[in-house]
């Protein structure tokens, strides 16, 4: 927060804060409330209300921290944009798996409905 309020910080380091700012937040409340979930509701498939804003909290950070090592000029510093890069990715992948999930669960718990006359465990 001290960062943001000088007036030094160009556009991307000035976006990479902020995002890793309202990222984190977003994690935190979705942490807390993802874990009220679990003793109310119980345990929950990977496709849940409180998971996927957790989720895009990972996601936001982790843009976030992409944006604030390619504003970066230090050589020393530039050497971790491809692991930045890699996290990026991979927490979008994990994302869209798991909105993948929205579309695919229907489709994979109509046999063992059928099968057993019972709910399905993937959502």
């Amino acid at each position: 927060f001290l960062l943001l309020r000088k007036k030094i910080l160009n556009k991307f380091l000035k976006k990479g804060i902020v995002l890793i700012i309202i990222g984190s937040i977003v994690q935190i409340v979705s942490g807390y409330t993802d874990s009220l979930s679990h003793d109310v509701f119980g345990i929950d498939g990977l496709v849940s209300w409180s998971h996927q804003p957790l989720e895009a909290g990972l996601v936001m950070c982790s843009l976030g921290g992409f944006l604030i090592l390619s504003a970066n000029k230090e050589p020393k510093i530039r050497k971790l944009l491809p692991i930045s890069i890699m996290v990026l990715i991979l927490s979008i992948s994990w994302l869209g798996f798991n909105l993948s999930l929205l579309a695919g669960s229907a489709i994979l718990c109509i046999p063992i409905y059928e099968i057993f006359s019972d709910g399905c465990a993937i959502l």
